[in-house]
Formats: structure tokens, C-alpha cells, sequence
């Protein structure tokens, strides 16, 4: 059977999979333009062509749709999973490349990404959860990678896995901060590019 036009009918699964493609374009799209606070689900559902309640019926709350976002879109750019066969130096490096390709091919998309983390604080418990506990497992993957890269050479037996982990984290959020504050001022794939020549030569035997 055909729809009016001759267009092939599309399967409930079609139409909820689209749907679910327009909330979370259009919730990355506000979040970027405006931030999480005057974002609401509301604001989601007609931005992505629906009715007010569109986003709250599929997802049950904006936060629900923010940690649907951040599993099944951020983290499979910068995951916390081992990379076959790399050693612990091209484990660290390659996570600092990923963030700067998603920051070269899709910048709205990541500057979404940095004010959602920066605003968690404001957010409720289970988002708060949410981050930090993705924080953690990515602090825990470069520790295990540096553990990684001592066994196989490629990482000096002179770096402290865990001091390393804290001062990674700190330049990167605090580059995403400058970055999300101030867009025009602040080239993040370049800086992105220095910092992961620092590390590089941080980690160095």
C-alpha cells in the first residue's frame, strides 16, 4: 500500500526513529544556542515540528533526553572502552583526536555537549550522576591506558597514572570552558592539537 503520491507508507518503526532524530537535532540545537536552563522540553518539541508535548511523551523528561543524547551520540566519540591493539600512548592520544574531529566536523554538537556538563551542577541528580559517573569511567580508561602504555614502552615509567589522569582533565575542561564561553576567540581543534603535543611529550619514555 501507498501513501497519497505515491510515497511508500513508512513502519511505526520509521516514524518513531525520525521523530526521535528531529528531538535530539533540535535539543542540541537549543542547548547550543541558549543553554540547558531556558531550554525546555517544550521549546524541544516545536523546534523539532511537534506538538508542545512531543518530548515529554517519547522521553518522559528533558533530562531523559539529554542522557539518551550524551549514550548514544558523545560517547562514541570520546567512549571510555580499550582500543584494540594501540598501545597506552595511542589509546591517550586517539581520545584527544576524536575530540577535536567532533569539534572541526560538528561544533554545535559539541558545544552542546561542553554546556550540558558545565551546567550539570544546575540539573537534577540522575544527569549530575549521569556525567560524573562518564567522567569517571573516562578518568579510570586513560589510567589504565597510561598502565597500559608503561608495560608495552610507549609511556615513561616516570608518570603518576593518577596525577596524569587529574591534570588531563583539567586542560581539557578548562580549554572546553574557554572554548564554549567564548566561541570566536578560542580555535578549539587547534588548541586541542596543543594539547595533545604536550601530552605526547608528557608521556614520552
Amino acid at each position: 500500500m501507498t501513501a497519497s503520491r505515491g510515497r511508500p507508507r513508512r513502519s511505526q518503526h520509521e516514524r518513531v526513529a525520525e521523530s526521535s532524530r528531529r528531538l535530539i537535532e533540535a535539543t542540541i540545537e537549543l542547548i547550543a544556542e541558549q543553554g540547558y536552563e531556558r531550554t525546555t522540553a517544550a521549546d524541544i518539541s516545536r523546534r523539532a515540528g511537534y506538538s508542545r508535548a512531543m518530548a515529554h511523551k517519547r522521553y518522559g523528561s528533558k533530562e531523559a533526553l539529554l542522557g539518551e543524547i550524551m549514550r548514544t551520540d558523545y560517547e562514541q566519540w570520546i567512549g571510555t572502552e580499550p582500543i584494540d591493539d594501540a598501545s597506552g600512548m595511542e589509546q591517550i592520544l586517539a581520545r584527544i583526536d576524536n575530540m577535536g574531529e567532533l569539534a572541526e566536523t560538528n561544533p554545535q554538537f559539541t558545544r552542546a555537549m561542553f554546556v550540558l556538563q558545565f551546567e550539570a551542577l544546575g540539573m537534577g541528580p540522575d544527569f549530575r550522576a549521569q556525567v560524573t559517573d562518564w567522567l569517571h569511567r573516562l578518568g579510570d580508561a586513560v589510567e589504565a591506558a597510561v598502565c597500559v602504555g608503561q608495560r608495552d614502552g610507549s609511556i615513561s615509567m616516570r608518570v603518576d597514572p593518577q596525577t596524569f589522569v587529574d591534570d588531563l582533565k583539567s586542560m581539557l575542561i578548562g580549554t572546553a570552558y574557554l572554548w564554549a564561553l567564548s566561541p570566536d576567540a578560542v580555535d578549539l581543534p587547534e588548541r586541542l592539537r596543543h594539547a595533545r603535543d604536550q601530552v605526547r611529550d608528557r608521556l614520552a619514555p
